[in-house]
């Protein structure tokens, strides 16, 4: 949870299972309320946000890499790969953008078979395959892609369309809908049978930060060890 000030995240890992049971579950960062740079991370987390906690309160917003993000938020190069399951407000880069004054998504791969939302009114937060719900701000999402079998579970989506890229404004309302907590954004659909590395080379992702030759499964390929990996605060 960054709350102040403002954060750097680079070049860094996460994998393995996350669970939780509020507001802000992601594979990089759960919850952000101040500027955040994430760039060159990746996640292979199955994100799991249980239907209620002990409060009767659900998970409103998770995503492969940030679960809630508001301020200023640049996501860049990044790729998630893991299951993410919440409530409502999915994403497989970003769960929820809310009362952004400026957020960048830009060269992300939104790489998880499936995200799952368990949200049983159509008026609660959207979900999207790279972010759920942009619910208000300015943001700029550029060539951002999903895996051609991308698949959104959940009982108000009935497909994924996709979006063209976004500059300084903010993706469309679904067609009929007036609804601004139903504003997802699904980046494009990447070829049949491309793969993580054959998209992340195309984007121009730096060979001397990422293992090209580790990509063995959906799962995605490594990040090169230590040297700079950091977080900055």
């Amino acid at each position: 949870y960054l709350s102040k000030g403002t954060a750097v995240i680079s070049e860094c890992w996460t994998e393995g299972d996350l669970v939780a049971s509020a507001d802000g579950l992601g594979g990089i960062v759960g919850k952000s309320d101040t500027g955040v740079t994430i760039r060159n991370c990746c996640s292979s987390c199955e994100l799991i946000a249980l239907d209620y906690d002990v409060l009767g309160v659900t998970c409103q917003a998770a995503g492969g890499i940030l679960g809630m993000g508001e301020k200023t938020v640049f996501i860049e190069n990044c790729y998630a790969s893991g299951e993410v399951k919440a409530f409502c407000g999915v994403g497989g880069i970003a769960g929820v953008l809310n009362n952004v004054t400026n957020a960048e998504i830009h060269t992300s791969l939104a790489w998880s078979k499936t995200l799952v939302a368990t949200r049983t009114q159509k008026d609660m937060r959207s979900s999207g395959a790279i972010a759920g719900l942009v619910r208000s701000g300015t943001v700029t999402l550029v060539d951002n892609y999903r895996r051609a079998d991308l698949q959104i579970v959940d009982s108000f989506i009935t497909g994924l369309s996709d979006h063209e890229n976004v500059i300084e404004s903010l993706p469309p309302l679904p067609s009929g809908i007036t609804d601004y907590n139903q504003r997802p954004f699904n980046g494009r659909k990447a070829d049949q049978g491309a793969t993580l590395v054959t998209l992340a080379k195309s984007l121009g992702w730096d060979a001397a930060i990422w293992n090209f030759n580790s990509d063995s499964s959906d799962m995605g390929f490594s990040i090169k060890p230590l040297g700079d990996n950091k977080i900055e605060f």
